[in-house]
């Protein structure tokens, strides 16, 4: 019963004094009252019994929730009259009222056990378990199985596919009291509210929560920018990037979604040998920023670096992957190779002490060697491509008119820097020579002549330097000269 008070009648012809009750007569449980009926002359009177208060031990007491037992004995107001000596009290063969009744004094009992907020990282069968119970009984469904309720807190979120208020789903309850939801799930979560509801219409609920993580995340890769990496004397490199878990998606019909999200959890790196064999994969913490250094000499095979790709993919809550993104790794283990050679009027100019002198611009043609080339330039001059090429392009320099270095420097994908220092100096004036005096003359009818050895003394000057500087007589080079 859900109310708190019994309410009843009893009639006699002469009026009733008082009335008797005994709640679970015979047990450990048992209560007695009596309620005084005097001064009410009519001879059919309502009386009511307050289950809340009921007297025991000279106090006022609530019974207990459960099954009970109820007799109920009248008293008339026959004392005095003529041939009656006592009032008459009802008895079995009189008329004694028993009942049975049951007393609920709470409202059910409901809860999940289930974790509320998990989240699923794909769309399956996924079962929500609980109990329910009641003393005076769950709400009964056609059938007559006690049961529960559920609908979806926001039944539009998943367009009432898991029940709304107005009709919501039947969760049967055993005889020990569990339950189990067992709901397939859809492509978003849903927030779930249970009730359990008595047989008196009192009900209590139990929210529960999940989340179904459907959307793979994404990640992308920003360093290296380009595809590949080249690998030089520095083996160890840094890779960043940047992963994302959706919150909105544009569906099928063009619109913006919103779905649920469990955000990054971590970034899952995978290394492939020159073969293409997979050498191990790690999963390394992030966020939406991630950067990761992988130190390739720790993957070696006969004391060499035997690394031809990287893949990475970003993980979610839900243990949903993205799809791949990957680096090419190209181990460069040889530095650009440099070659020139100085021409003057098409003919080759050997170096003099590792010094190239001509007498006007030359001309320079550069040869660089290295299977990934990146840039190569030239510290004065003008550098043009003559022969292109991936290997071994071919270069001129031009503008060389002036004396110094001219310094030829050739730089690989790898980051690898080679140098070629050209010492030139372009000479384009010519030395001066001069005699200052001749001994010893002899002077002959106004002429001087010589005869003999003689000494021949002057000067020699360049705006560089004299290399050497040869006497000549009737324009032949004196050879025996001391």
């Amino acid at each position: 019963m859900g109310s708190n008070v019994i309410i009843g009648a009893v009639s006699d012809d002469d009026g009733i004094s008082s009335i008797e009750y005994v709640i679970d007569e015979g047990t450990d449980k048992e209560i007695r009252g009596t309620i005084d009926m005097s001064g009410k002359t009519p001879t059919s009177k309502s009386f009511q019994i307050d289950l809340t208060k009921l007297p025991k031990g000279g106090t006022e007491t609530v019974i207990s929730s459960g099954d009970h037992t109820l007799s109920i004995f009248a008293t008339d107001i026959s004392s005095g009259l003529e041939n009656v000596s006592t009032p008459v009290k009802s008895s079995d063969e009189t008329g004694v009222s028993n009942m049975k009744f049951g007393y609920d004094d709470d409202v059910p009992s409901l809860s999940v056990t289930t974790k509320s907020g998990e989240l699923i990282g794909e769309n399956i069968s996924y079962s929500i378990t609980g109990t329910a119970g009641d003393g005076s009984g769950l709400k009964k469904n056609s059938e007559g199985t006690p049961v529960i309720y559920r609908y979806a807190i926001d039944s539009t979120r998943n367009e009432k596919k898991y029940g709304s208020k107005d009709d919501p789903q039947e969760i049967p309850v055993s005889e020990d009291g569990t339950w189990t939801d067992t709901i397939q799930t859809y492509d978003n979560g849903d927030d779930f509210e249970y009730c359990a509801i008595d047989e008196y219409e009192r009900s209590t609920t139990a929210k529960f929560t999940f989340r179904i993580d459907s959307v793979n995340p994404t990640i992308t890769l920003t360093t290296p920018s380009e595809d590949t990496v080249y690998i030089g004397e520095t083996t160890l490199y840094s890779f960043r990037g940047t992963a994302d878990d959706p919150t909105k998606i544009v569906n099928d019909k063009g619109e913006v979604i919103t779905v649920d999200s469990s955000g990054i959890s971590g970034i899952k790196y995978t290394v492939y040998d020159s073969n293409g064999t997979e050498i191990e994969t790690k999963t390394v913490d992030s966020s939406t920023e991630w950067n990761i250094n992988i130190n390739l000499s720790d993957y070696k095979k006969n004391d060499e670096i035997d690394v031809s790709k990287i893949e990475f993919r970003s993980v979610d809550g839900g243990g949903l992957k993205s799809e791949p993104v990957s680096c090419s790794v190209i181990i460069d283990k040889i530095s650009p190779v440099i070659t020139a050679v100085v021409k003057q009027g098409g003919t080759v100019v050997e170096a003099v002490q590792n010094t190239y002198y001509t007498k006007s611009a030359p001309e320079v043609e550069i040869t660089v060697f290295d299977e990934n080339l990146e840039n190569v330039s030239a510290s004065k001059g003008s550098l043009m491509e003559k022969t292109p090429s991936e290997t071994n392009p071919v270069y001129t320099l031009s503008g060389v008119t002036e004396a110094g270095e001219y310094v030829i420097s050739a730089t690989d994908k790898s980051g690898r820097v080679s140098s070629y220092t050209l010492n030139m100096y372009v000479d384009v004036s010519e030395p001066s020579v001069e005699i200052t005096s001749v001994s010893p003359v002899v002077e002959n009818n106004s002429k001087k002549n010589v005869n003999g050895k003689i000494t021949v003394t002057g000067t020699a000057s360049d705006d560089d330097k004299v290399n050497s500087t040869i006497l000549y007589v009737n324009d032949v080079a004196v050879t025996n000269a001391d």
